[in-house]
């Protein structure tokens, strides 16, 4: 679950204010997940202890984390989006993983991500097939102009966050089996 801001985001758990994606019921606070280090750009990894909250109706459980922190991955969402953006202009995975300072391996493993996430992206804009004039965009291309265009006052990384639902690189192997963090009630 995406939270803009954590300390709003902790008053409203724990007022039960905040509701279960799935469900509707309400979460209260229920622990914290495990302390990630998160990899920003050109600083030293952030550490972060997201807060946990269970619903009280259907018993499962969610990680609360900022949005600007992406869904399994140890890099932080304004540098991935840097990298797709950056792609999508040109720039090839050798060049991008050298500016970041990433391994050309997780370079290439967020552009296949994003490739394979990007048609469902497209529909979460409303766009289809993008065929402008002389042939056809790739649909990551045509994401990446979607979220620029949407992004007026609020960072472009942001937009894509919240449209993908922090699934913009979707990790393809779910570490855990659905439904793994429902306890029983």
């Amino acid at each position: 679950m995406r939270v803009v801001d954590p300390a709003g985001a902790e008053r409203a758990l724990a007022a039960g204010r905040l509701r279960c994606p799935p469900c509707g019921g309400r979460l209260r606070p229920w622990g914290s997940a495990r302390i990630r280090d998160i990899r920003v750009a050109g600083a030293r990894p952030v550490s972060v202890r997201p807060r946990r909250g269970r619903c009280v109706a259907c018993g499962m459980t969610h990680v609360l984390v900022p949005v600007w922190m992406l869904a399994r991955r140890a890099d932080a969402a304004p540098v991935v989006w840097w990298a797709l953006a950056a792609h999508a202009r040109g720039l090839g995975y050798r060049r991008i993983a050298q500016r970041l300072r990433r391994p050309q391996t997780t370079v290439r493993g967020w552009l296949r991500a994003f490739r394979s996430s990007a048609p469902a992206l497209l529909s979460a804009f409303g766009l289809g097939a993008v065929r402008p004039a002389g042939g056809r965009v790739p649909a990551a291309v045509a994401v990446v102009r979607a979220v620029e265009r949407a992004a007026r006052s609020v960072p472009a990384w942001r937009v894509s966050v919240l449209v993908s639902g922090s699934l913009l690189v979707r990790n393809t192997n779910q570490p855990h089996v659905s439904g793994s963090s429902q306890l029983a009630p």
